[in-house]
């Protein structure tokens, strides 16, 4: 670059320059978002398969909850019905979580997968704050690794899971554990009692 005489050297002159730093610190924050972006490439694809292969027909033990909604019209619906024993366990909470549902969506069970999935990605959410949490290291390690459960989580293996609605009880369960432990920390410096509520599955 010529300078003529009397120009002063002012760094309006060099804001076209761009320090080599500046690319050096661009690179972390472009590989922490392709890391991000893949970390969600799994939610994704069953939130696909759902759409494109599920069905409106109520499968196996779904047909053993169908009386709910016959009780539930009439008025007669009771806590002990929802409290009743299925197969070997008691789903209070999921089997209302279920009527209030098909109340509103008239018992299409396409609705109750795509509850189950959105229960799935804040299990994944949890797992990630727990991850910032507990590991230590570089922001690349914890996204890597957020990728890796993300795989397991929302693994294609179980499709019988994703395309059977019921199950959100089972992600529903996982969601409210994780939400317990990531509060824990918090409730148990304020309240035993708040740490009690937001850990209800633990034992």
């Amino acid at each position: 670059m010529r300078f003529n005489r009397g120009d002063s050297l002012s760094t309006s002159k060099f804001q076209n320059i761009t320090h080599p730093s500046h690319y050096m610190q661009q690179t972390p924050r472009i590989t922490h978002r392709l890391i991000f972006y893949l970390a969600l490439l799994p939610a994704s694809f069953i939130a696909a398969l759902i759409v494109v292969y599920s069905v409106n027909v109520p499968y196996e033990d779904q047909w053993m909850i169908a009386h709910f909604f016959e009780r539930a019209t009439i008025g007669t619906l009771s806590f002990r019905d929802l409290f009743e024993q299925q197969s070997d366990y008691r789903q209070f909470f999921p089997n209302l979580i279920i009527v209030v549902l098909g109340q509103w969506t008239y018992w299409d069970v396409r609705y109750e997968m795509a509850l189950s999935l959105l229960l799935a990605c804040l299990v994944s959410f949890n797992v990630y704050c727990l991850g910032r949490l507990t590991i230590s290291g570089s922001e690349t390690k914890r996204l890597l690794l957020f990728c890796f459960a993300n795989l397991l989580i929302f693994s294609p293996i179980q499709n019988v899971n994703w395309f059977y609605g019921e199950q959100l009880n089972n992600t529903a369960s996982a969601g409210s554990f994780r939400c317990g432990s990531n509060a824990l920390p918090q409730a148990t410096n304020s309240s035993p009692l708040l740490a009690i509520v937001s850990s209800p599955n633990v034992p």
